[in-house]
């Protein structure tokens, strides 16, 4: 008996392994950023660093803001993406403000 429950927790945690989102790390700070982008930034840290990396969510070059949100509430739908109306808003803004200025 104890083994079965030993081989049952182990496949439960290998399974949330797969369906719970890793932190893949914090993007750093971008030189310049204005103070009316760093609650967009650092929303973006936390909340898109679940499950990309800073180069993932940068490589998509929307410059308008209407295929940016719907970028982002697209994410906000994923399994582990949940966030507030105010994050998703907020990051939306920090990206059209990263992609207009050609950062990388």
């Amino acid at each position: 008996m104890k083994k079965a429950y030993a081989t049952l927790s182990a496949l439960a945690v290998l399974a949330l392994g797969f369906l719970v989102p890793v932190k893949a790390g914090a993007p750093p700070k971008p030189a310049g950023l204005p103070a009316t982008h760093e609650a967009g930034f650092k929303a973006f840290s936390v909340k898109c660093a679940r499950c990309h990396e800073p180069q993932r969510a940068y490589s998509r070059k929307y410059t308008e803001a209407k295929k940016i949100d719907a970028l982002v509430s697209r994410m906000a739908r994923k399994p582990g993406g949940a966030m507030s109306q105010k994050d998703r808003k907020a990051i939306a803004a920090y990206l059209l403000w990263h992609n207009k200025r050609g950062a990388r």
